[in-house]
């Protein structure tokens, strides 16, 4: 059944929701960089081994080694990546509804504007900046505690177009989406290959496909 008149936002995440693959370890192979330095640095700031200061200029080192870290060889790079079929009409579909629709991704900026560009998402807001020196990367400001992330600024995007929790509803895949599905109480829980079971316990309505939403709402 579907439940169009009790909705009036409509938040998704982007990786393994819209896209196949997790952004972070797409862009560094896609740079020619060690997807297992990326894991092993990310490993070493959760378990508090590396502050978060030296993990983000040890990982910024790996990727200007590879020689691609470049803002004109990423944003080609983010154009090309891989989108579900089924992402752009999902989203066409319920913008033309009369939904709000934004993406908040715990993914880095230049990513997130590149895909909500090519969905046709004016409101977007990533996890990560990256700092540019002309086409190069120099650096990054980085937040650990993507979930917190995520609930802020989500609440800051109703507060800004008037919308309520209550009428909200969130699309991920993993524990960084928790927060805000249970925030709203509506959580889409999209069942990726590596989607976290665990999740199911606070979803709202669980699918296989992103473009299934076009049946609930």
């Amino acid at each position: 059944m579907k439940e169009s008149r009790r909705f009036e936002v409509v938040g998704f995440d982007i990786d393994e929701t819209f896209t196949p693959s997790i952004s972070w370890q797409m862009m560094t192979k896609g740079m020619g960089a060690s997807v297992d330095e990326l894991i092993r640095l990310y490993e070493a700031l959760k378990q508090g081994k590396m502050s978060l200061t030296a993990a983000q200029d040890a990982l910024i080192r790996v990727w200007q080694a590879s020689g691609n870290a470049r803002k004109s060889f990423l944003t080609k790079l983010f154009m090309r990546h891989q989108i579900y079929p089924d992402s752009l009409p999902t989203v066409q579909y319920l913008q033309k509804k009369g939904y709000r629709v934004v993406i908040i991704s715990g993914g880095v900026d230049l990513y997130v504007k590149t895909i909500a560009r090519r969905l046709g998402v004016a409101d977007s807001f990533p996890n990560t900046k990256l700092l540019w020196e002309g086409d190069n990367l120099i650096g990054m400001e980085y937040e650990l505690d993507q979930a917190g992330k995520k609930l802020r600024q989500f609440k800051a995007y109703l507060k800004r177009v008037g919308g309520s929790r209550d009428k909200s509803v969130f699309v991920g895949d993993s524990s960084n989406d928790r927060a805000v599905m249970e925030y709203t109480g509506h959580g889409v829980l999209v069942k990726t290959p590596a989607y976290e079971a665990e999740m199911e316990k606070v979803a709202w309505k669980v699918v296989d496909r992103v473009g299934e939403l076009r049946k609930i709402l």
